[in-house]
């Protein structure tokens, strides 16, 4: 037999939309364990992944429980001047004959990543600018004498003077101050000539001190043009810290290589 229902019928109220409402805070605790389980099972990938990184690892540290992997092999040579490494813990004991040697170990080399010393102030006197003492006098420029004092002429002074003759030595000089060089080369475009850099009877060191009298003379360009082997800043190790211009301050103190302290006084060299 059929019922039939009117919610609220006889007192007005939505009684089926309490009754849903009730059951759905009584079912809350159901959907929060079942968003818990959710949650977890989104961990289990993750966490059986970890326990085969950690099999793996227990069988590599496996290893370290033998003795095999610290077995060492003590290896001597006749000759007092030649040295000798193993590299095989495997190696049978015994004496053995060298026949011939493939590879000869090299020692190991550390060099500074750039340019030791600052760039010149090309506007500054020469005596104060460039580490290289320079010599008052002449030096020679394809045979025609150039004048240079150094407690007068900064650097500036002296490539104008070897650019105010350029019409009798052929040859233009300008300052490169990204790579702190001189460069000559000969002024007309085309002219593979070499440039002669100094003279017997010079009595300045400028071009020495330049680094420009045993500068290569490329011509790849076209024209004939040198510059200074090193840059004019570099600094001289025969003068004391003090006096060299590094691009940051020296401080005296200590300092350790391979282990080793080396005190380094500013007053040295």
């Amino acid at each position: 037999m059929s019922t039939f229902s009117v919610s609220g019928l006889a007192s007005g109220m939505d009684t089926e939309g309490i009754i849903s409402k009730l059951l759905a805070v009584e079912k809350k605790p159901l959907l929060t364990l079942e968003e818990d389980q959710a949650a977890v099972n989104d961990r289990l990938p993750i966490l059986e992944d970890i326990n085969v990184k950690m099999l793996e690892l227990k069988s590599l540290m496996s290893d370290l429980t033998y003795e095999t992997p610290f077995s060492t092999k003590k290896i001597s040579s006749s000759s007092t001047s030649v040295s000798a490494t193993v590299n095989s813990a495997n190696l049978s004991t015994g004496s053995y004959v060298i026949d011939s040697i493939t590879k000869i170990a090299s020692s190991s080399v550390a060099s500074s990543l750039s340019s030791v010393g600052a760039s010149i102030d090309p506007t500054a006197k020469l005596s104060s600018s460039i580490p290289q003492s320079i010599t008052t006098g002449v030096f020679s420029i394809n045979n025609v004498q150039i004048s240079v004092d150094s407690s007068t002429d900064s650097l500036n002074d002296v490539l104008a003077k070897i650019n105010s003759s350029t019409s009798d030595t052929g040859v233009k000089a300008t300052y490169d101050s990204t790579t702190d060089k001189i460069i000559l080369e000969n002024a007309v475009s085309g002219n593979k000539n070499a440039i002669i850099a100094g003279a017997a009877n010079d009595t300045s060191n400028f071009l020495s001190a330049a680094g420009l009298s045993s500068a290569f003379q490329d011509t790849s360009t076209g024209v004939t043009k040198m510059s200074s082997v090193s840059h004019l800043g570099a600094i001289d190790p025969a003068k004391t810290i003090n006096e060299l211009k590094f691009d940051k301050r020296f401080t005296g103190g200590k300092i350790k290589i391979n282990g080793v302290e080396i005190s380094a006084s500013t007053a040295g060299t």
